[in-house]
């Protein structure tokens, strides 16, 4: 479906002799557009950085708090082992650790059922 003549719009009259002015105007507003689509990107890159590096920061801060607990603890050379007797008296007896007192490595307020002060008494009796 063709409109006649007379409704047609008229073809605008731009005919640029200076095709190097033209190039110039055309490169200046390929540079504005980049500008303000850079200024947008680099909102959404830094939006995306910060979200990848969520998980490697806790786990650095984590590992930070791990080395910093374990280079001062009373006990370093039992350290690892009073961190692994903290899920239960089983672990703790599988370490070595299993009927200890309060201020011992291995003492964990969970395990002393009782309230006395000595951690895992009854899964010794049972043994």
């Amino acid at each position: 479906m063709t409109l006649p003549p007379q409704d047609r719009l008229p073809l605008p009259n731009i005919i640029h002799r200076d095709i190097a002015g033209a190039e110039k105007r055309l490169r200046d507003l390929k540079r504005a557009f980049n500008r303000t689509s850079n200024s947008w990107d680099r909102r959404v890159r830094a939006r995306k950085v910060f979200r990848l590096m969520r998980l490697p920061a806790v786990a650095a801060i984590g590992s930070f708090a791990l080395f910093w607990y374990l280079s001062n603890s009373p006990w370093p050379a039992l350290a690892i082992r009073h961190l692994a007797a903290f899920p239960g008296c089983a672990a703790a007896e599988m370490v070595g650790l299993a009927p200890t007192r309060r201020g011992q490595p291995g003492y964990w307020h969970h395990h002393d059922a009782d309230g006395d002060g000595i951690t895992c008494e009854a899964h010794n009796r049972q043994m």
